[in-house]
């Protein structure tokens, strides 16, 4: 009986399977791909199932969800937008093209095809949110919280909407309340890494560093292969001031990923604390290798020579990042610092002078300024420079009157 009943199922399955057109073979054969995330082997069986059925707008639609999986997303977007041809009314496609256009960055794009999805469908919470975050993306803050709120208001049990309003109010400044936002995201679900990492990030923006490397330790018993949770709790350290610690935080976010930049320039700045210039040095070296762009690493690497006295080569570096970047005032104050030191007096009374067109409120520029005037000789003027220093709080600036002015 089990023998007789176990060749009648196998003539069944042989039955249904003969039974089975072309296209519903390929089209079934690639759902299967597409589950197991072999989107390249999906895109081609829906492919071919596309050939034997160019109408079906289903067949479009998911060789377009795989393309956007396998991160091609203008070809998804085409995909989308045929099956959008054969079925305008359907709201899935509106909102699965808007997502491939956000991941372009076409966020007023994605914003258009996610207005057309909540117009059909007005009860959909990722509609919103996805469209808040586009909104996020271009700035318009308080918009991307209108939608995160509705999202919020039709789901109130999904913690990335809690977690993509905390975002907004963070970028608001709003940290406090994105804090709220990040804590009622973790509590719908306490094993999502980047929701500790977030109200980390919030809780370093008010100084709340012990918290914030609590968080930040939370986000690493979860996932340690994101070298970002280990950059910030070392930042969080380095505020701290515990140098070492950080740096061992820096060490494994470069283990992670060596290719990061501010990972070497950050951990050169505790180097830099702690007295060890030429490591400093050297991550400094590394930084700038990676990324040529960022004036800050110059600027830093500077500072760093001008601690060993190489004035020559901190000037160097201070005029890479001048270069980069003309608006930053201490970068030219401190150039002047290093001119200072070489005697290039006039030139640094240039570079302070600049200093202080860019900020007029900071007493430094102005007695430093001074110096190099007191150094040429030209009492009446550094006298005017030690007075204005004084007045803005200048601490040095008192007893160089009582010195140089009468």
């Amino acid at each position: 009986m089990k023998r007789r009943l176990f060749i009648i199922y196998i003539l069944f399955i042989v039955n249904i399977s003969i039974a089975q057109t072309p296209v519903e073979y390929y089209f079934k054969r690639a759902i299967e791909k597409d589950s197991l995330e072999d989107y390249k082997g999906a895109i081609d069986d829906f492919s071919k199932a596309i050939a034997f059925d160019t109408t079906n707008a289903i067949y479009y639609s998911k060789r377009g969800l795989s393309k956007y999986n396998f991160e091609d997303y203008r070809g998804a977007i085409l995909d989308i937008t045929k099956a959008l041809k054969l079925n305008p009314n359907n709201d899935e496609y509106y909102y699965d093209r808007g997502d491939a256009k956000f991941e372009l960055e076409d966020y007023n794009g994605s914003i258009t095809d996610y207005d057309i999805a909540i117009s059909i469908n007005k009860n959909n919470a990722e509609y919103y949110s996805n469209r808040g975050l586009a909104k996020y993306e271009l700035g318009n803050h308080n918009d991307a919280l209108i939608d995160l709120e509705k999202a919020i208001a039709l789901d109130p049990q999904d913690g990335d909407y809690y977690n993509h309003r905390g975002l907004v109010k963070h970028e608001m400044e709003d940290f406090k309340g994105a804090i709220d936002d990040f804590t009622k995201a973790i509590l719908l679900d306490a094993e999502e890494d980047y929701y500790y990492f977030n109200r980390g990030l919030s809780k370093n923006e008010l100084k709340d560093y012990k918290e914030a490397i609590e968080d930040f330790s939370k986000a690493i018993l979860i996932d340690k292969e994101d070298g970002d949770y280990f950059y910030n709790r070392g930042c969080s350290k380095y505020e701290l001031k515990e140098y070492e610690l950080a740096i061992n935080d820096f060490n494994s976010a470069i283990s992670v990923d060596p290719t990061v930049a501010n990972y070497y320039c950050n951990r050169a700045m505790a180097m830099d604390e702690l007295g060890k210039y030429s490591d400093a040095l050297l991550d400094y070296d590394k930084a700038i290798e990676l990324d040529t762009t960022d004036e800050s690493f110059f600027y830093n690497r500077g500072n760093t020579k001008y601690s060993i006295e190489d004035y020559t080569s901190a000037l160097t570096d201070y005029n890479m990042a001048i270069k980069i970047n003309t608006s930053n005032q201490d970068q030219y104050n401190n150039r002047g610092l290093a001119k200072y030191q070489l005697k290039e007096y006039r030139n640094a009374i240039d570079d302070f002078t600049k200093a202080i067109e860019l900020d007029y409120t900071d007493g430094d520029f102005f007695y430093n300024r001074a110096l190099c005037k007191i150094e040429m000789k030209e009492l009446t003027s550094a006298c005017d420079d030690l007075e204005k220093a004084k007045n803005l709080g200048n601490k040095d600036a008192k007893s160089m009157i009582k010195k140089n002015c009468k």
